[in-house]
């Protein structure tokens, strides 16, 4: 299996981490996220990111909020790492969330063997009579 950089370097896949001297960066983008009921809000709390073991890369996590900017929470670099999502985005509410995931390593990456999300749902606002 191969791919290419943004650069037009194509690599094999899990062959080496280097190229030349400079390490190879990768970035995943996890598919969009609408736990139950797509046309509903939630509220985001929280990502739990699950590495296989203690390696010495340490994939860098950000979230987006319907289709919002990305905001970085913060490295995975423990086995289990949690990523409160109200501390750094200010606005936790959406219909959606997607994850994204960056590397730059001379280190093999390591394995994400889980992604949770902690949420609840938006309790609905009876107007005031």
């Amino acid at each position: 299996l191969y791919f290419s950089s943004s650069k037009g370097e194509i690599y094999e896949f899990d062959i080496g981490y280097k190229h030349g001297n400079e390490a190879i960066e990768v970035e995943y983008e996890v598919p969009i996220l609408q736990p139950e009921d797509p046309s509903k809000r939630k509220l985001f709390e929280e990502v739990l990111i699950r590495l296989k073991d203690q390696a010495k890369a340490k994939p860098s996590i950000s979230v987006s909020i319907d289709g919002g900017n990305w905001i970085d929470l913060g490295e995975a670099d423990e086995i289990y790492k949690v990523f409160p999502i109200s501390q750094k985005l200010g606005r936790e509410e959406g219909k959606d969330l997607r994850i994204r995931i960056h590397e730059i390593s001379g280190f093999e990456m390591n394995e994400i063997l889980q992604i949770c999300i902690k949420w609840s749902p938006l309790k609905a606002v009876s107007p005031q009579k």
